[in-house]
């Protein structure tokens, strides 16, 4: 079997210091992946994550081809620390699910965070002037107030990734976006998971490896 390990922080791409950092990419996950798949001498893939999440950017189209490949080889993943966020989504693409009893898996939900640093500006006794053409350009400029418009068109997009995460969640474990959303990106540990709907058994990666091998022979 191959094993696909990947523990950091996710983005879509990541190379060179940002790569030694421990920043992890879509687009690197991919490749070994889309390797293994089409690799005549791999029988089953193992997932191994220990990631608190990361971008959207890359995540869904990662997704996508990871979960269109199902029934071609067995993947089985094994949750090391952490899968949050984007890596429950990475995670969810697997046949079958472990985790140790202190493994975690949730957080299914969006986050954009805007700095409104006006007040900092008038303690240092700083003043910016922006000159923009286009009304929105300067919208979620952290030198000015995040206006009611600017926090509705920033609310209406993480509404709509957070659907397309929920249905993708949903999809992958033969459930529907609404069991998603009732998980109200809580983190789950343990039994919790499994309860949830978030993982299906509890053991070591050894028992995520033998399980493995006897679906490869099965």
């Amino acid at each position: 079997s191959r094993v696909l390990f990947r523990s950091g922080t996710l983005v879509r791409k990541s190379t060179g210091i940002d790569a030694l950092c421990g920043l992890r990419s879509y687009e690197a996950i991919q490749e070994e992946f889309e390797d293994a798949v089409t690799n005549p001498t791999v029988q089953g893939i193992r997932l191994r994550l220990d990631s608190p999440g990361g971008e959207v950017m890359g995540l869904f189209d990662l997704a996508d081809l990871m979960f269109k490949a199902r029934g071609l080889k067995p993947v089985f993943a094994y949750v090391e620390g952490s899968a949050f966020s984007a890596a429950a989504v990475l995670v969810s693409c697997a046949d079958r699910i472990f985790l140790s009893r202190t493994s975690g898996v949730g957080s299914i939900g969006v986050i954009y965070s805007h700095v409104d640093q006006t007040g900092a500006d008038k303690q240092a006794g700083l003043k910016y002037t922006l000159i923009t053409a286009g009304e929105g350009k300067a919208a979620l400029n952290s030198h000015v107030p995040l206006s009611e418009a600017a926090y509705n068109g920033v609310k209406s997009e993480v509404d709509r990734v957070y659907g397309i995460m929920t249905a993708t969640v949903g999809r992958n474990r033969g459930k529907s976006a609404e069991w998603a959303k009732e998980l109200t990106a809580a983190l789950y540990f343990g039994e919790d998971a499994i309860k949830a709907g978030l993982a299906d058994e509890i053991g070591t990666e050894a028992d995520a490896l033998a399980a493995l091998h006897a679906a490869i022979e099965a």
